[in-house]
């Protein structure tokens, strides 16, 4: 009696998965704003830098308090002439995207003094 090879036994090959195609996503703003003051002649000169590329609306408060209202501040650059002469002020600035309407970020408070 001849006794046949076992048969060959075929592994079942793992099935082939195929990553998902990722989609392109903008790029979050850095969430970083930097803010600086220059006191001129009894006003203040405000400038910060946009956190990212999009199209932002700035709010600007001073000694806790909002400036510019009524003022559209979508420049990176503001003159408080209201603040004070002989006090010292502490501002900052909050970035919120026009589109989404959410707030990307704020700065860390300055002082300047008039």
């Amino acid at each position: 009696m001849t006794q046949e090879p076992p048969a060959e036994q075929q592994t079942p090959s793992a099935p082939v998965v195929q990553e998902p195609v990722q989609q392109p996503v903008e790029q979050p703003a850095s969430g970083t704003v930097t803010l600086h003051g220059t006191a001129n002649n009894g006003s203040v000169t405000l400038q910060w830098n946009a956190p990212g590329s999009s199209s932002y609306q700035y709010y600007l408060f001073r000694d806790g308090a909002q400036i510019g209202l009524g003022n559209d501040i979508t420049s990176t650059s503001f003159v408080d002439d209201n603040a004070a002469s002989g006090a010292s002020h502490t501002y900052f600035v909050i970035c919120v995207d026009k589109t989404t309407q959410e707030e990307v970020c704020r700065s860390e408070a300055i002082n300047v003094t008039v």
